[in-house]
């Protein structure tokens, strides 16, 4: 079964089934509280989330977690707050 899954889906595994599901971006280090927050409220929902502190560019940010094949990335700024 896993092996079947896992080639129908090329490795980016379903929802319901992956160990990295949300990740969450904030925009600048001014936006990191509201980011863990995120990250708190989806981890009480159920969801597996992580939140990238780097200090990255938000498009390098992007593309790490599109890498590490995320299901979902929230990218959250000044105006999401």
């Amino acid at each position: 079964f896993i092996a079947i899954l896992t080639e129908h889906t090329a490795g980016k595994w379903p929802l319901w089934l992956s160990p990295r599901q949300v990740s969450v971006l904030p925009v600048s280090q001014d936006q990191r509280g509201y980011a863990v927050q995120v990250r708190d409220a989806l981890r009480v929902s159920g969801l597996y989330a992580d939140v990238d502190d780097s200090d990255s560019t938000i498009s390098k940010k992007i593309r790490e977690a599109q890498l590490m094949q995320y299901n979902y990335i929230l990218v959250v700024g000044k105006e999401e707050q």
